[in-house]
């Protein structure tokens, strides 16, 4: 509640041409995690993960269809192939991070669990998307050594391994990465792109400092800012802590970073207490970490897949202390 109400003054205050809708439903996804946080149970979680994972591996399928029945890289039933990358990416940590735990005794569920993560991941790949693919990787990688200490530190390391095999020997990928080295002031990069988007991006916060231009009037503005003979997205800041600052100033980026915060303090800080608390904490530092070069706490889908999950975790995390 309060920040949708930082938000606001964005309407008043920001830019002539601030669109009001994109104030009027901020809180939309905060809906969401209240009612993970204070509706779900114990008896829910297990029809829940399995749903989850059925769900994840039915979008892995239609990306990797979809990538074999077009020359595009088209995404999935979910969305456009970014949107399908950051989704698959949040469920595979989501459920790796389950599976770690072992809270799940029954073969047959694990089973279906790891078919799902696998195929996930084959999927994340085919979309060729650098961050979500280290990312999931990373976080996983951390989660084994913190669950299993030296053993999760071998299997890490063999998913290291098998992450830097895979890179060499698939040339979308190899290309992508190699694209780095090409310097990172060439705007006709991926990453060259996004170091423009952020210092322009920074420029305009400066204009707006306190309340931000409101919502829906980046790409206007980016539009005079960005290289016109470069036909790159400037719908949005490629990065979603910059997006909220531009959008609704400091006042809005303040109340957004505590809402957040909290959610991930309130989880770390029991992650050696409840298998719950570590499965929320894989999932909400993954989902940080792909902010970074992704608006992806701008995305519905994205936003509330994340929020119902760390809204879920945290409640149980609850439900263990109240019992």
């Amino acid at each position: 509640f309060v920040y949708w109400l930082s938000t606001l003054p964005s309407i008043m205050f920001g830019s002539n041409n601030t669109i009001i809708q994109g104030n009027i439903f901020v809180p939309w996804s905060a809906l969401i995690f209240f009612v993970a946080y204070y509706f779900v149970t114990y008896e829910h979680i297990k029809d829940i993960i399995l749903t989850f994972s059925i769900a994840l591996l039915v979008m892995s399928l239609s990306t990797i269809y979809n990538n074999f029945n077009s020359i595009f890289r088209q995404g999935s039933i979910a969305g456009g192939y970014m949107m399908a990358s950051h989704l698959m990416s949040i469920g595979t940590v989501f459920i790796a991070s389950y599976i770690i735990t072992g809270l799940e005794k029954r073969w047959p569920y694990i089973f279906i669990y790891i078919i799902a993560v696998i195929t996930s991941i084959y999927a994340i790949l085919l979309t060729d998307t650098r961050m979500p693919l280290f990312v999931t990787f990373l976080v996983i990688s951390i989660a084994l050594i913190v669950k299993l200490k030296w053993r999760g530190l071998i299997f890490s390391a063999i998913m290291i391994a098998t992450l830097y095999i895979i890179i060499i020997n698939t040339p979308s990928i190899l290309y992508r990465i190699n694209e780095l080295q090409n310097g990172l002031t060439n705007p006709n990069t991926s990453h060259g792109w996004r170091l423009l988007l952020w210092e322009n991006s920074l420029k305009l916060f400066k204009e707006y400092p306190i309340f931000g231009t409101g919502g829906g009037v980046f790409e206007i503005y980016m539009n005079n800012l960005m290289p016109q003979n470069i036909l790159l997205p400037k719908g949005h800041a490629h990065n979603s802590y910059i997006m909220q600052l531009v959008t609704y100033g400091v006042v809005g980026f303040t109340a957004f970073m505590c809402f957040y915060l909290k959610i991930a303090y309130d989880l770390f800080k029991n992650i050696y207490k409840s298998p719950y608390a570590f499965v929320g904490s894989t999932v909400i530092l993954a989902y940080f970490l792909e902010a970074l070069t992704e608006n992806n706490m701008g995305l519905s889908f994205s936003r509330m897949q994340c929020l119902f999950i760390v809204g879920l975790m945290l409640g149980l995390v609850n439900q263990d202390k109240q019992i």
